[in-house]
């Protein structure tokens, strides 16, 4: 339970965002005189804890607690209470006096994210919370939820310490424990909520896009082959992914094999061992899971262990490798992973006409999707220039110049003048790459 320490009396006041129908947020009482007043008027007390600094913060001032509905509820069930989480040279004497109770509150629930909402019982017992931006219905909502036993965070967390297990809530807990940073409540629930009824479930039950978005959030921990999710992953892959999309199981898979038998002795070799023995570990993987896994998981590794040693000769290599056995994947943003890819190792680190020319058709490929992109247009500018097709290189460069300058006109920015700065390079006719 969280009681702020009685501070110095003074005259009620109550803000005027009442008067116009909006919230009333109480501007001069105390915690005593706010749980004082709470009994009396038999409400709950609500906080909303904000930063200066935060942009969502001000949009609930702005467009939600004026707001005549909202007002009308959150007036009629609770004391409301508004508490600045950082400081500044501007803090009134209000502000300054509550700076200890802000420390006290974000320490004891790791408020780390704002907005935050506390709801407190008349008495000043905490029973719920919630984060960030909300639309007026669903601000309107979490007020109501804080009412609801079966709802209140807290009430539903003191339940779960004592005993009383009920698996149709740990979803919703284990999830909100994580989101309010008490990491391992979270993972505890997670893995009760895994272990005793997911994997309990018989398979056309557990085959809910929920039950894989949940494994998804807690999986760098508690996702492992041993576990049905895994299980199904590996030998059902195309029901999986009709729920869940193409790909979902491989990456999953590999995700596992990557965590078990990859990343042990990866950590070894970082920590002073031998280098990885990636034939070996190609053998047990194969045995394990078969070629294809096989395959995938030791080219991915070794990528991400060549990128970590700076090997960019291996790296190029394996990266170059990577797209020719599964192709360029411009899923989603991974277009612009792979424009990230080819700028930092290949068009800066290989001087191999084949692979240039090579990452010259996968940037084609990328402009097709994003035609207007100006980073994708560089790096296509750039491999052509390093290719020697200076004419070609100018005409694309000057396209790139021109879109980021309409798109600082747009953002009311002031452009990137890197393009600029490679346009006199080619002109020049100099390197415009360190390598």
């Amino acid at each position: 339970m969280f009681l702020i320490p009685l501070l110095s009396k003074s005259q009620i006041k109550i803000s005027d965002a009442g008067a116009s129908g909006g919230i009333a947020f109480e501007e001069s009482l105390n915690w005593d005189q706010i749980i004082e007043k709470a009994g009396k008027e038999n409400k709950m007390i609500f906080v909303d804890c904000y930063a200066t600094w935060c942009g969502p913060c001000k949009m609930m001032d702005r467009d939600i607690y004026p707001g005549k509905l909202v007002g009308e509820y959150f007036n009629s069930h609770f004391i409301s209470v508004k508490i600045q989480f950082d400081s500044t040279l501007k803090d009134n004497d209000r502000t300054r006096s509550w700076y200890s109770e802000a420390h006290a509150l974000q320490q004891q629930y790791k408020i780390m994210v704002m907005p935050s909402y506390l709801f407190f019982s008349p008495a000043g017992k905490i029973v719920h919370r919630d984060i960030g931006q909300k639309n007026e219905p669903d601000f309107i909502k979490l007020g109501k939820n804080a009412f609801d036993p079966t709802k209140q965070y807290y009430t539903l967390i003191d339940n779960y310490k004592n005993g009383k297990i009920d698996y149709s809530v740990l979803h919703y807990l284990a999830i909100s424990a994580k989101t309010f940073k008490e990491t391992e409540l979270a993972q505890q629930i997670a893995e009760e909520f895994i272990n005793n009824y997911l994997e309990k479930l018989p398979d056309s039950s557990f085959c809910k896009s929920d039950h894989f978005e949940f494994i998804d959030i807690f999986s760098s921990t508690l996702l492992n082959s041993r576990e049905k999710a895994f299980r199904l992953y590996f030998y059902y892959p195309g029901k999986v992914d009709t729920i869940m999309g193409n790909g979902y199981a491989s990456r999953h898979v590999e995700f596992i094999i990557n965590k078990e038998e990859i990343q042990p002795l990866v950590n070894m070799s970082k920590k002073g061992g031998p280098d990885p023995n990636w034939d070996s570990l190609y053998v047990t993987i194969k045995y394990k899971y078969g070629d294809h896994y096989a395959e995938s998981t030791i080219l991915n590794g070794k990528i991400s262990w060549f990128g970590y040693k700076k090997d960019w000769e291996n790296l190029v290599k394996y990266n170059v490798e990577k797209i020719d056995r599964d192709g360029l994947d411009t899923t989603g943003i991974d277009w612009a992973v792979s424009n990230n890819m080819i700028w930092d190792v290949i068009f800066t680190h290989s001087s191999d006409k084949r692979v240039l020319e090579k990452a010259v058709s996968w940037m084609e490929i990328i402009l097709t999707i994003q035609p207007n992109d100006p980073p994708s247009i560089d790096t296509y500018a750039n491999l052509l220039y390093k290719l020697g097709r200076i004419r070609k290189a100018i005409t694309w460069e000057k396209k790139a110049q021109k879109l980021e300058l309409e798109n600082s006109i747009k953002e009311n920015r002031e452009p990137e003048n890197v393009y600029t700065q490679t346009l006199e390079k080619m002109q020049k006719g100099t390197k415009t790459w360190e390598n």
